[in-house]
């Protein structure tokens, strides 16, 4: 890795931390400007997108939420918590009644 990389993937672990620190107070909104920071910097870190999403859920931002976890899918197709954060934005929609995820479980 070169100096600069690092840096930059040092510099997002430090907004990730902050991101962590923010969610941990509900501060969610200061948590989402962290996350989206991190994840900028180090667009490759799965766990920035998944922390990102989650926290897009809480202040129910669904649409972002399900491109954050879309991103997150990208890195790793089929992780578990990229589907089922998607499946609670997805639900919440307006028009959305149920959503059925595709590992098998019916959530009403």
């Amino acid at each position: 890795m070169d100096n600069g990389k690092k840096l930059s993937s040092d510099e997002a672990l430090g907004h990730y931390r902050e991101g962590l620190r923010q969610s941990g107070l509900y501060e969610h909104y200061d948590a989402i400007i962290a996350f989206k920071k991190a994840a900028d910097l180090d667009p490759e870190k799965l766990i920035y997108w998944l922390d990102l999403g989650a926290a897009f859920n809480y202040v129910a931002l669904f649409d972002e939420a399900i491109n954050a976890f879309d991103r997150a899918l990208l890195l790793e197709p089929g992780n578990k918590k990229a589907l089922f954060g998607k499946d609670v934005a997805m639900r919440r929609l307006p028009g959305q009644t149920k959503f059925y995820i595709n590992m098998g479980w019916k959530i009403e």
